[in-house]
């Protein structure tokens, strides 16, 4: 029983010399309390290739980043957040220094992406002062990401020729009517809803009528992907019920020929490979899912085993976790990445 008793008190002392011997830029963030007199020895700028804007009611994201400056006549701890008016996205910087240098790209931290025409507000703020100073400018032109865009339900995608099997609930765009129904990029997303009717509960399924090859060689090069299942995401934002479960379906198929025109027809049917979400969560969430984790469901022709340059269509299944009750769903910017997976 002392053996143990020592061993406990041998552990606790260990443990204090651990916190007391650790780094101070281990314990967490500097806190400085400013000292009298605190003052912008150069109010905050923005700077896009070296020069000074002071009028940015058309900057371009998708062509150069912007630059932030200003300075204080003593060290501090400063934030600067981004925030976008209309879109809800937001952007936050921090630092314990006298100078602030911040390079911005057109990034987002949480689940929607700055828009084009969206008004941002950067606001500079100081811990334990009020101390503040803003800027504001309007996008003219989104941030460019790299990614496979399937669709993003605003014009813009490899196919947008979307069907569904939802009789009598019909398959329908989204577009927001209040400020918390922003969807996370443009102004329309992917809407679909029922109530489950059988004991099977499946509620319907949607997806692009055309065909086409998403990992193409050129897109493999630009993009030095290796071809492993597991360096390729398939990315989507989602939001719903939690009575809902939402299957992403994957679907290979071979080429049959190229047609007159010289476009490359594929088979009708192929090889199916699923990735199932229940959804319990509230909001937008950014799900980016390796091919590596997703599963054959079914097919009729072709190869079972996975191969991420024979991709050619998209769906999405709408079930029901509840017996005879509704589920919906919405979604938004369905896209492949290379390497990593898709952040704003």
């Amino acid at each position: 029983m002392d053996r143990v008793y020592f061993k406990y008190i041998a552990l606790i002392l260990s443990l204090f010399v651990w916190i007391a011997c650790k780094r101070p830029d281990e314990l967490g963030p500097e806190l400085i309390t400013p000292s009298e007199g605190l003052k912008f020895t150069d109010s905050l700028k923005v700077f896009s290739k070296g020069v000074k804007k002071s009028d940015l009611t058309n900057f371009d994201f998708s062509k150069d980043s912007l630059q932030f400056k200003a300075k204080f006549n003593q060290r501090v701890n400063w934030q600067l957040t981004l925030k976008g008016i209309t879109s809800l996205s937001e952007k936050v910087y921090e630092g314990a220094d006298s100078v602030i240098n911040v390079k911005y790209s057109g990034d987002s931290d949480n689940a929607f992406l700055f828009k084009k025409g969206d008004q941002i507000s950067a606001i500079l703020t100081v811990f334990q002062s009020e101390l503040t100073d803003t800027f504001t400018y309007v996008i003219s032109n989104e941030k460019k990401y790299d990614i496979v865009l399937v669709n993003d339900f605003d014009g813009s995608g490899l196919f947008r020729d979307w069907w569904n099997s939802f009789k009598p609930n019909e398959l329908r765009r989204w577009t927001p009517n209040y400020r918390d129904e922003v969807v996370p990029q443009g102004l329309n997303a992917l809407f679909f809803s029922g109530v489950d009717e059988g004991p099977d509960n499946f509620l319907g399924i949607t997806g692009h009528a055309s065909a086409g090859q998403f990992i193409t060689q050129d897109k493999v090069e630009e993009y030095k992907y290796d071809g492993s299942l597991e360096n390729l995401y398939f990315n989507f934002y989602l939001k719903g019920e939690k009575s809902t479960r939402v299957e992403a379906r994957l679907i290979q198929t071979d080429s049959t020929g190229i047609s007159s025109e010289g476009i490359i027809q594929y088979n009708s049917e192929g090889q199916e490979f699923s990735f199932f979400i229940n959804i319990d969560w509230e909001g937008w969430r950014l799900l980016s899912v390796p091919y590596s984790k997703f599963n054959r469901t079914g097919g009729i022709f072709g190869s079972p085993f996975k191969d991420p340059r024979k991709i050619t269509r998209v769906k999405f299944v709408l079930r029901n976790l509840i017996d005879g009750g509704p589920a919906s769903a919405a979604i938004d910017m369905p896209c492949f990445t290379f390497n990593e997976p898709f952040e704003p």
